[in-house]
């Protein structure tokens, strides 16, 4: 396997770590990241709750905010844009980096980025000659890891790339499974567009025959 062509994985938890012990953190690995994650994420709203006390407003802007990142609806670097103008001058950003931003990041993982490795070889096996297309489909990648891009706006774009390759598109939903409801809406919205333009053109015909 070329490691060229390979994604690394991104050490978030280290650098979380590292920032941790530097502010005097005392970080003790949970078992159960998932739960880790919420703990961290309820106890950053306390803390909103005691910079601003009764000013709901920001509050459930940044939640809002928030659960559109966790949906792909804005990107990782959005949020975090959107979180430095929200709670300028004031100690919710360190924390916010320290503790609820990490875990927003996709492809942090070693099984995730095992998976997208194995994707992009396939890719690379598909397409030994066309050097720009398999660089083309491994930068879509790098920005969806690094927080650029939103899961919907990777797969759209990468499923232009892989059009017409059946197989290639089976094993990028292998990669990430959770796009194929991406798919499915996408079937939802075009199917009957199609269906509409094809019902109107036989119309046409109709009426040109009479």
């Amino acid at each position: 396997m070329s490691t060229e062509f390979e994604l690394t994985p991104v050490k978030f938890i280290s650098t979380k770590r590292r920032i941790k012990a530097r502010w005097g953190y005392v970080y003790v690995p949970h078992e159960d990241p998932m739960k880790e994650e919420a703990q961290f994420y309820e106890d950053y709203l306390k803390a909103v709750e005691l910079e601003f006390g009764a000013n709901r407003r920001v509050l459930r802007v940044f939640d809002k905010l928030h659960k559109q990142c966790k949906q792909g609806r804005i990107t990782v670097q959005e949020l975090e844009n959107r979180v430095h103008r929200l709670f300028k001058d004031t100690g919710l950003i360190l924390k916010f980096s320290n503790t609820v931003l990490p875990y927003l990041y996709p492809l942090a993982t070693e099984e995730e980025v095992d998976r997208a490795n194995q994707f992009l070889q396939s890719v690379k096996a598909a397409f030994p000659d066309n050097k720009i297309l398999c660089y083309s489909v491994k930068l879509l990648i790098l920005k969806f890891q690094a927080g650029k891009l939103t899961l919907k706006e990777m797969t759209v774009k990468m499923l232009k790339l892989l059009e017409n390759r059946v197989e290639l598109v089976e094993a990028y939903f292998q990669f990430v499974p959770q796009a194929q409801n991406i798919r499915n809406t996408a079937r939802f919205f075009v199917y009957p567009v199609i269906a509409g333009v094809l019902v109107v053109f036989a119309l046409g015909l109709s009426k040109m025959k009479k």
